[in-house]
């Protein structure tokens, strides 16, 4: 069977076994892994992102946030969908992509999308959530940083299904997005090691802990209290 489309999204195994998962650290969104139509892979992710740009090419909707949690090939099936939109972009309707630069969390995604700096039409998160290790998937979220409502859920669904396969083709790289169409999202220097291809860096780390740092009520509490407070976190699979 096909996966199920959510409200959020979809999500799914990866992997069907440990030795699988190892493969798709080891080969990225491509591994010869068993794969199918009820399982994340680099196929199911493009026929469905296909679908999602048919609807924004006929809605005139423009603006894409792209960002993964630390799930296994989450950053490379990000770049991936990346180099779809690129191929897809056209003079008449280009698309202006924001890609976060590394793993980032699904608020940061949802509040980066409202900002005037890097204000989409909608957002990708690769991610499973709390599922295991061997589960992978994507949110999507709409322009007001929240899940798809219905009318925009059915909408998506019925571009998959009039996605013809050949239509489906991506950008060999990120390099290939024309001057101006590809802004990274991440921290205030560039990451070592990493190739930007010449594309600017936004930090939304500042802008998101600023947004945050906006709730607090009584920051004479927090600094009279904080060395009191010990917190534990763990993002086991993303």
């Amino acid at each position: 069977q096909e996966i199920a489309f959510g409200t959020a999204g979809i999500r799914g195994k990866a992997a069907l076994s440990q030795a699988e998962l190892i493969k798709l650290k080891e080969d990225g969104p491509s591994a010869q892994i068993l794969k199918g139509p009820n399982t994340i892979n680099n196929f199911v992710l493009l026929h469905k992102t296909a679908g999602l740009i048919k609807l924004m090419k006929e809605t005139g909707k423009k603006r894409i946030i792209i960002g993964y949690d630390s799930r296994v090939a989450g950053g490379q099936m990000a770049e991936m969908l990346a180099r779809l939109f690129i191929a897809q972009s056209t003079p008449e309707h280009p698309f202006q992509l924001f890609l976060f630069d590394e793993a980032s969390p699904l608020p940061e995604l949802t509040f980066g999308i409202t900002t005037q700096e890097a204000k989409a039409d909608f957002g990708i998160l690769i991610s499973a959530s709390h599922n295991p290790a061997d589960y992978n998937g994507y949110k999507l979220t709409r322009e007001n940083g929240a899940q798809l409502n219905q009318k925009t859920k059915e909408a998506v669904l019925a571009a998959v299904s009039r996605v013809n396969i050949s239509e489906i083709h991506m950008a060999d790289s990120i390099a290939d997005a024309r001057p101006g169409q590809v802004v990274w999202l991440g921290g205030k220097d560039p990451l070592p090691g990493k190739d930007y291809f010449g594309f600017p860096l936004l930090d939304m780390h500042t802008l998101h802990v600023n947004q945050v740092k906006g709730f607090l009520i009584d920051r004479g509490v927090v600094e009279s209290h904080g060395d009191q407070v010990n917190i534990g976190f763990a993002a086991f699979n993303g």
